[in-house]
């Protein structure tokens, strides 16, 4: 009997090993290829003024404007190859002109054919996915889609290219899908048509992501040791953000973009009494008084629109180096969908059933990715997408020993109330961030500890159950944001 079951045992333990040997698991993550503010011109658009159209950048935004009528294009490389999944999100603003004809964004153009495909809407409603070949061929029905805000007014435009599917989303909502078909060329951009009338239309906040499967091998070496990176340097291949030797007796600037909405212009979405200004103004005189952020290097952002914050995210991006630090902080509205796992803040321009304003988290991580600073640190007291961070144990080991070493490594970490609805109006979460950072007594104090003694006491005082996690796909490698007491 004994031999027996050993011969089961081993027969069963052969074949996960081969099984882990041979077929890893994979990850499904994101990689984004192209985040444009058009802030600057980097990418190289088309820029044309004449008597019968102009496509310029005006404050911020890229604007296409028909004049007298036509239809205009507008397109840079992108490499989508047809193996992979992507998806595709931009900001579209009307801002006058007929109400009629289409306008979007087309993908997989190619210039010898001409063919490509396009995602678009009208003002009066309508939205449609079509390929253009000689033969034009709709593949969503064209006709009104209740989630297109109508007129002159603002809309989000997100392709998503997943599992042999097409899907396409207007305000985060889905309006339609079909197969997937293979893009004819490697160029991205925008169209207007506009029959032989005017049309002007902004265009913004683009994001490009590629899926990419990662595989995880379910092996062990344990005569394998970690290899260190001595130097950091970005790769433009890749993106990626690699370790650097710094000398930690005389660290990079502390810099912090503070965020409090409490008043907002929509009726229907109810005012916080100030308190999220009031816990923003707190924690910005914590970090000036008591750790080494400078009141110059701490930009402060109350009752912002979505504009301000996006501006404000492009500036520290310009100014940040690789050996400096940035928190960012907000306290305000959020809304969390959980069949899409799609959270947003809500800006004091936010409008209920109007997501043109709020701002995605899927933007907020692209904003994110572009500062490249050796730590950022983002502490939400708002609901936040599951699917932005994975969670992670922590440790608490002691702080003496090993505080050197996660300074050197870069990282992307993120601490979030765990609310997945509008905050109530005095946060648990916030009186005890604020309580731990001021009566901190040590020289050194990492986010992971800083987690750790908030956790338990917020989950007792709140319906809510903090979260501390690696922002995915940004460059973590393990590192930690140290706060540095003066």
């Amino acid at each position: 009997m004994k031999k027996t079951y050993l011969l089961a045992f081993t027969i069963v333990l052969f074949f996960f090993s081969a099984f882990a040997q041979s077929t890893p698991t994979e990850l499904q993550v994101k990689k984004v290829i192209l985040s444009e503010d058009f802030s600057t011109n980097s990418n190289k658009w088309l820029i044309s003024e004449k008597d019968d159209h102009a496509i310029i950048f005006e404050q911020g935004k890229y604007r296409m404007n028909s004049k007298n009528g036509g239809s205009w294009f507008s397109t840079i490389p992108v490499e989508l190859s047809k193996d992979e999944d992507f998806e595709i999100s931009v900001r579209v603003n009307k801002i006058s002109g007929t109400d009629g004809y289409y306008f979007g964004f087309v993908t997989g153009y190619d210039i010898p054919l001409k063919f490509y495909h396009f995602f678009g809407i009208t003002g009066w409603g309508n939205a449609s996915l079509f390929k253009m070949t000689p033969e034009r061929k709709d593949l969503i029905p064209q006709k009104i889609y209740a989630p297109v805000n109508k007129g002159n007014t603002a809309n989000v435009l997100l392709l998503k290219k997943i599992n042999g599917m097409f899907k396409y989303y207007v305000n985060g909502e889905l309006i339609g899908e079909c197969p997937a078909e293979e893009l004819y060329g490697n160029r991205f951009g925008f169209r207007i048509w506009s029959g032989n009338e005017n049309i002007i239309i902004d265009f913004d906040d683009l994001t490009i992501q590629k899926y990419q499967s990662k595989p995880i091998q379910l092996t062990v070496d344990n005569n394998t040791t970690p290899k260190k990176e001595v130097s950091r340097t970005n790769n433009e291949e890749s993106g990626e953000i690699y370790a650097s030797t710094v000398d930690f007796n005389n660290p990079g600037k502390y810099y912090a973009i503070i965020i409090g909405v409490s008043n907002y212009k929509d009726p229907n979405i109810p005012d916080l009494d100030s308190l999220p200004i009031k816990d923003a103004m707190s924690l910005k005189r914590t970090l000036n008084k008591q750790y080494l952020f400078e009141k110059e290097n701490i930009k402060e952002l109350y009752n912002p629109t979505r504009r301000d914050i996006v501006i404000a995210f492009s500036e520290m991006a310009k100014k940040i180096t690789t050996s400096d630090n940035l928190l960012i902080f907000y306290a305000g509205h959020g809304h969390y969908e959980k069949d899409n796992d799609i959270g947003y803040w809500l800006p004091s321009d936010a409008e209920v059933g109007n997501p043109s304003n709020w701002l995605y988290n899927d933007q907020l991580v692209a904003d994110i990715k572009k500062i490249k600073s050796l730590h950022t640190l983002l502490i939400s007291d708002a609901c936040f997408s599951g699917s932005i961070f994975k969670t992670r144990s922590v440790s608490m080991e002691d702080a003496s020993s090993f505080v050197k070493q996660k300074y050197q490594l870069a990282s992307r970490k993120a601490i979030t109330s765990g609310t997945l609805k509008t905050v109530p109006n005095k946060s648990a979460f916030i009186k005890y961030l604020l309580d731990r950072l001021n009566n901190n007594k040590s020289k050194y104090f990492t986010t992971s500890q800083l987690f750790q003694s908030i956790e338990q006491p917020v989950s007792n005082n709140s319906t809510s159950l903090p979260q501390f996690g690696v922002i995915q796909n940004v460059g973590d490698e393990g590192g930690d944001f140290i706060f540095i007491k003066r």
